[in-house]
């Protein structure tokens, strides 16, 4: 049985990807349906209640679909997480506009600062980090990293690629703009990506 291309979204530290239903109809031209897992970084739920939702989501969706990740801003540090859980199940990662790694502590983009109201969102990637590390150069290369040419007023650039991943930038500026550009207008390059057998 041929299954069904499907990308689950892990969302940052927003409520909401906004204009989800524009997206979901881009994707859906071209064959890939999405859906949104609720990461709830304002809540009070766990890291680890967190990620074994997103686990358990995961092992029922790759039933009937070849499931692929897309983690923007804080989810990022999620897909990864998953992954090094579920890659027998997962056929491709995309983070865009990520903190992957710890990077610097100080400063108004560093690590402190960034993760101060979300402990759920610093546990990620502080496992995200350590996952990265352990991950074989063929578990690498099916993922993929998105980031601002430009600027991003949240993530230091240094902190969202992953060496021996493909890394990629869109021609953009400001983190929430860019976020959904990568999703929309230069879309392209994340389908072919996931449309890619390895």
């Amino acid at each position: 049985m041929n299954k069904n291309c499907k990308i689950i979204i892990i969302p940052g530290l927003g409520k909401k990807i906004k204009n989800a239903g524009i997206l979901d109809w881009w994707w859906k031209r071209n064959n890939i349906e999405m859906m949104i897992f609720q990461s709830r970084w304002k809540s009070d739920e766990s890291y680890q209640t967190k990620l074994n939702r997103l686990i358990a989501l995961i092992d029922k969706e790759s039933k009937n679909n070849k499931i692929s990740l897309i983690g923007t801003s804080a989810g990022g540090s999620l897909a990864i997480n998953a992954f090094n859980k579920k890659s027998d199940k997962i056929n491709k990662v995309i983070t865009i506009c990520s903190r992957l790694i710890k990077g610097q502590d100080s400063g108004r983009r560093g690590f402190i600062n960034s993760t101060r109201n979300y402990p759920s969102f610093g546990e990620s990637i502080k496992a995200s980090e350590k996952n990265i590390k352990s991950f074989l150069t063929k578990d690498k290369k099916r993922i993929m990293t998105v980031r601002a040419k430009f600027w991003d007023e949240f993530i230091p650039s240094n902190t969202a690629i992953i060496i021996e991943s493909k890394n990629i930038t869109v021609p953009t500026g400001g983190h929430l703009f860019s976020i959904w550009s990568s999703l929309s207008w230069y879309s392209k390059q994340l389908r072919e990506f996931i449309e890619t057998e390895f």
